[in-house]
């Protein structure tokens, strides 16, 4: 299997690669899993310019008007901080670590530009790494690192962890009935602590992407909306059941899949926490498994390097909250 680079899906972007910088070993550390019970952080992403991360980048004063923000043709999601306009930028998988350029504009057209460090991730200790493995034998999913990016390994002929569902929700589905600043202060999409994370998975002699999140559970867990939204689309298929695509505001989307059930429709508004179908069983063992992709300026980003607060379902809110 042909292991991609995003060198080539850059070019034809646009984007703009400089020199390689130096690595910075411990600068940024990879966070693999969280618990669920973990408290939010700030209302932006930790600013993580590694693959898989979110880059918070100040662009502007206050003062000025809001600036146009491109990472290549990719238009970034630009909101305020403190005392100043920042551009968001998802960073994917695949990305190569090196310097590359982020074209502003203004509201006279003065074109400018801030150049963004995406950085290695920093490799971690075997002690810090979290086990995913299934407790079923069948499944046989042993999470060994080898590097930092590679977050497990899986038997050659075995594609139950792979959902060719969660992909990038195209640019112009971006539907949102609240404000256009998405809400950063995500919830937990289903109750669970075993996942498989966001990285890399070897399988056999190829390097496979596994650019979201797999929570291992109980076939019918219930599962929940990660932010406020609107549902933008509902797709069944025979081999990975109902995913459901949810846009946060702005050009982030939540794409939650394999589930047995979809208890939710287009157009739907959704809160943080609402529930919105429930998982499905795996199609090795008798585990149920739900895959999370969250999506930013088109790339699929690391859920875990956002902040996550504890569920609090919407049937379970005391009334008028």
């Amino acid at each position: 299997m042909e292991n991609l680079t995003l060198r080539s899906i850059l070019n034809n972007n646009n984007v703009l690669q400089l020199n390689t910088p130096r690595s910075l070993v411990g600068l940024i550390s990879l966070l693999i899993t969280l618990p669920v019970t973990r408290g939010a952080l700030a209302d932006l992403p930790i600013h993580s310019p590694v693959p898989g991360g979110v880059a918070v980048l100040p662009l502007a004063p206050l003062s000025s008007v809001r600036p146009v923000a491109h990472f290549g043709s990719r238009e970034l999601l630009v909101i305020k901080s403190n005392q100043n306009w920042v551009a968001l930028v998802g960073l994917p998988c695949e990305v190569l670590p090196g310097n590359y350029i982020v074209r502003t504009e203004d509201d006279q057209g003065e074109i400018g530009s801030v150049e963004l460090a995406v950085f290695p991730i920093a490799p971690k200790k075997a002690n810090q790494i979290e086990n995913a493995e299934s407790s079923s034998k069948q499944t046989q999913h042993a999470v060994t690192r080898q590097s930092s990016l590679i977050v497990g390994t899986v038997e050659p002929d075995d594609s139950s962890l792979f959902n060719p569902t969660i992909r990038p929700v195209a640019r112009e589905r971006a539907v949102f009935s609240g404000s256009v600043e998405p809400d950063f202060e995500f919830v937990p999409v289903v109750d669970s602590r075993e996942v498989v994370p966001y990285g890399k998975l070897i399988q056999g002699k190829a390097t496979v992407t596994h650019d979201y999140i797999s929570y291992l559970g109980t076939p019918g867990d219930q599962v929940y909306s990660p932010a406020a939204g609107n549902v933008v689309e509902v797709i069944e298929s025979a081999d990975n059941g109902f995913t459901i695509h949810i846009s946060h505001g702005g050009n982030v989307f939540s794409i939650l899949g394999h589930l047995a059930l979809a208890s939710v429709h287009e157009g739907q508004p959704l809160d943080a926490g609402e529930q919105v179908g429930s998982t499905r069983k795996m199609n090795i063992g008798e585990r149920g498994k739900l895959d999370w992709g969250l999506q930013m300026n088109g790339f699929l980003v690391n859920p875990f390097l956002l902040g996550l607060k504890p569920i609090q379902p919407k049937d379970d809110r005391a009334p008028g909250s």
